[in-house]
């Protein structure tokens, strides 16, 4: 199933969190991006959108510190618990600015149809409901909100094909509802070289040369995902068919900002 008008974006836990919890300024300057880059007016979509966020063990945390506790008091899983539903509240906020509704929801790989066998087998009614919603949701000009549920999702993450974070969930959603593009929003941008030059362009001559010159890095980045997670899952999401795959720095109107594309051929 495949469907031009339908894009996925993703955002990590660095762009999201701060001090306070979920930094609704930054929330609400993405929101404007987007409905600059994809709406032409309140409510009506000139482009589907489905936001795969991130944020939400950061956020936890800061509600906990608010409420008074001190130290880590919770496991990560409980901490993601906690911030979830204050993530989802932030995005909704922003996009009701400009009247547009959003739904939200948890997802996992394993229910796209990622993972193992028996997964892809167990789950094709809930791959194939998502999938109609989904699309149901670019006719109505409502926009979708996933987060992959990390209290019940959080081993199972990094064992997968793509590995880490949301990178690698964003990806095999753009696979799954057939979207025309998939961009994953980092601070700085692409990939830079060992001369801090950007790599504008990833295809089958140096993706493994990319790769390893980033195995040697570590992972400057909030979240589990480092760069290499993102070229992972943005190579992986390019070879499925996904026409366009970037990994850009987020900007005013969310246009594509010292960008790394993938190109499959």
């Amino acid at each position: 199933m495949s469907n031009s008008n339908l894009y996925v974006e993703k955002l990590g836990s660095s762009l999201l969190a701060n001090e306070q919890g979920l930094d609704t300024v930054r929330v609400e300057q993405y929101v404007d991006g987007f409905v600059e880059r994809y709406m032409l007016d309140s409510g009506s979509l000139r482009k589907g959108l489905i936001v795969t966020t991130s944020g939400a063990t950061a956020v936890g945390r800061c509600v906990d510190r608010m409420l008074g506790y001190d130290g880590e008091t919770l496991i990560d899983e409980q901490y993601a618990g906690q911030g979830f539903a204050y993530t989802f509240a932030g995005w909704q906020d922003a996009f009701a600015r400009h009247g547009i509704r959003t739904v939200t929801t948890g997802l996992t790989h394993h229910q796209l149809g990622g993972g193992r066998w028996y997964h892809r087998l167990a789950n094709r009614s809930e791959r194939r409901l998502f999938q109609g919603i989904a699309h149901l949701n670019t006719e109505r000009g409502v926009v979708m909100i996933v987060n992959e549920p990390d209290m019940v999702s959080n081993t199972e993450q990094m064992r997968l094909r793509t590995g880490g974070d949301n990178d690698g969930l964003g990806g095999v959603l753009a696979e799954a509802v057939g979207a025309d593009g998939y961009t994953i929003r980092t601070e700085r941008g692409g990939v830079f070289d060992d001369g801090e030059g950007l790599v504008d362009i990833i295809n089958r001559q140096n993706y493994r040369e990319t790769m390893r010159m980033l195995a040697g890095r570590g992972k400057s980045e909030a979240g589990r995902g480092g760069m290499d997670t993102k070229v992972a899952a943005g190579w992986r999401t390019a070879q499925a068919g996904v026409s366009h795959v970037a990994i850009s720095a987020v900007s005013h109107d969310m246009s594509l900002q010292n960008a790394t594309r993938f190109v499959v051929g």
